[in-house]
């Protein structure tokens, strides 16, 4: 079904059996989703259709407590990701200059609209310039977190309220974020595990309530080679409880981003 942890899982039962035993809150709405996408990947490969699927898992050691943390489904790609998604399948470029319901467009972190270069182009995803890749102390792309409950939204397209980097009251010090990747042939699963670890040295508690995506993109190349690149969200999870990291604490937050293929 998927990897975490570096574990193959092929049912949901062997899956919350680890999930309790490593201390991780999965809500019962959550099991649910889980057992609803086991069965759906099994439908999936009878009708020869490759399905995705995020699972988000958050990791908090804190000072003198017991390791714990959350793991659920991200069910909250944004707008953005289905446009992207949609517009690398097809090989067209985008069709509106606005955003919304029933538009054919993306809109970066910044606000801006993109309309018509296609965005499939990468160098050095998991590295290097563009891609879910950062570089320690970078709080402008890969996973972020934020203070925010406002509730997800499939138009969002930015962080609610981003915990900023750094070592002063309310920032929090960004570890490089980096990928793990795994091939399953059993249930035929491919899953790539981007993974951040993120460090509390402000001197004070400070409590994550979202977790989010951010895709660096070829927004636009100009010969002879004057390449411009925007940043993108993906996905937006606000957690189901926030999580307070305190002073000296440490989060680990990962996306397992799994495609079952046929």
């Amino acid at each position: 079904m998927l990897t975490l942890n570096g574990k193959n899982y092929q049912n949901t039962d062997e899956l919350f059996h680890d999930a309790i035993a490593m201390n991780m809150v999965i809500p019962d709405i959550e099991k649910a989703k889980f057992e609803k996408y086991a069965r759906l990947q099994k439908i999936g490969r009878l009708l020869q259709i490759p399905l995705p699927l995020a699972v988000l898992e958050i990791r908090v050691k804190n000072p003198n407590q017991a390791e714990h943390g959350q793991l659920k489904i991200s069910d909250s790609w944004v707008r953005n990701q289905y446009t992207w998604q949609q517009q690398c399948m097809v090989l067209t470029n985008f069709a509106s200059g606005t955003f919304g319901s029933g538009l054919y467009s993306m809109k970066s972190t910044a606000g801006t609209i993109k309309s018509t270069a296609c965005h499939i182009f990468f160098a050095s995803p998991e590295s290097g310039v563009s891609g879910y890749y950062a570089a320690a102390n970078d709080d402008t792309k890969g996973i972020l977190v934020g203070t925010s409950t406002t509730v997800e939204s499939l138009d969002h397209f930015a962080i609610q309220a981003l915990i900023p980097n750094g070592n002063g009251a309310g920032e929090l010090a960004y570890n490089a974020c980096g990928v793990t990747k795994t091939w399953e042939s059993v249930g035929k699963t491919w899953t790539g595990a981007w993974k951040r670890i993120i460090n509390n040295n402000s001197g004070g508690t400070i409590t994550v309530n979202e977790c989010v995506l951010y895709i660096h993109l070829l927004n636009n190349f100009v010969y002879p080679g004057n390449a411009v690149y925007r940043i993108y969200m993906t996905n937006r999870d606000k957690l189901a409880s926030g999580e307070a990291i305190l002073d000296a604490g440490q989060l680990t937050v990962t996306y397992n981003i799994v495609i079952t293929f046929p």
